[in-house]
Formats: C-alpha cells, structure tokens, sequence
C-alpha cells in the first residue's frame, strides 16, 4: 500500500491491477467479485463510490492485439499465396507477424510507435533471412520491405488502439 500524504489518496497494487481510493476519514472496506473490485465508502458522504474493472482493459487490449496480429499475418501471406509458395514458409511468415502483433504494441520505449514496430519488425526477421539467403537470395529484399512496412502499421495500429 502507498500513500500519497499530501492528497489522503491510497494506491493498492496486487500483481498488475492498481486500485485508488481516498480515505477522507470514512471506513473503507473492498470486495472482489470476478475479477471486478468494488470500493465503497461511508454513503453518508456519497463522495467517492467507485467501481473498478481490473481486468476488463488488459483483456481488451489482448484481444485487439490479437486481431492486429492476425491482420499483419494475412497482409503478409496474401503475396506468398498468390505466388503459390511453400505452405511451411506461408505458416512461418503468418506465425510470425502474429506473435509480432502480440509483442509490438506492448512495447512501451521512448520513441514514435511506428520506429519502434520497424526496429522489433527487423530486428525478428534477421534470424528467419539468414534461414532463407542460401536458397533464395531475391527473398531478402521483399522480407525488409514488408518488415518495414508491416511493422510500422503494427507500431501505429498498437499505438492507436491498445495504447
């Protein structure tokens, strides 16, 4: 529990759900019910009676994580497939862009979201362009353009939407 002094205002973290709560000398007194923590104080001051949905946000965030990764995975094998490449090789290039969905918008550095997508984007391709350089060396060019493309669309589309 912390305290902030100067405010009266009390921070309660467990794990990664924060509840806030001003004690204004009334009792206090929490009660979790499937995932959703009510604090209720004294009704004779109506002031603060506030519900909280703790993990409501996180999954929602998750849950639209998982459609833009799912997005940048069929952007990215729609090519593959009009080409009629090598199904394991469309699976890979789907599985990839998935979990980058899943990893990107989570990313919380200093920089524009649409850099840091880029960066992440390469930076995971790079072990899957060595794989691929001794048997297609013309791959290498459209891997970077569509690491660098998809992954700043995941880097904004993260930003804009899971925050």
């Amino acid at each position: 529990m912390i305290r902030n002094a100067r405010q009266n205002i009390f921070e309660i973290r467990k794990g990664f759900n924060v509840i806030k709560f001003c004690t204004c000398n009334q009792s206090i007194y929490t009660s979790c019910v499937l995932g959703i923590t009510t604090v209720n104080i004294h009704r004779r001051y109506r002031a603060l009676e506030k519900t909280v949905l703790l993990n409501n946000k996180r999954n929602e965030c998750f849950f639209i994580a998982i459609i833009i990764g799912l997005l940048a995975g069929l952007i990215d094998i729609i090519p593959m497939m009009i080409q009629k490449l090598n199904k394991r090789d469309s699976i890979s290039a789907f599985l990839h862009y998935f979990a980058l969905g899943l990893i990107i918008p989570f990313v919380n550095w200093s920089i524009a979201p649409w850099i840091t997508g880029i960066v992440i984007a390469l930076l995971t391709s790079i072990p899957i362009m060595v794989i691929v350089y001794p048997r297609d060396k013309k791959a290498i060019i459209p891997m970077i353009v569509f690491s660098l493309i998809l992954g700043a669309g995941i880097g904004i589309a993260g930003a804009k939407f899971v925050g």
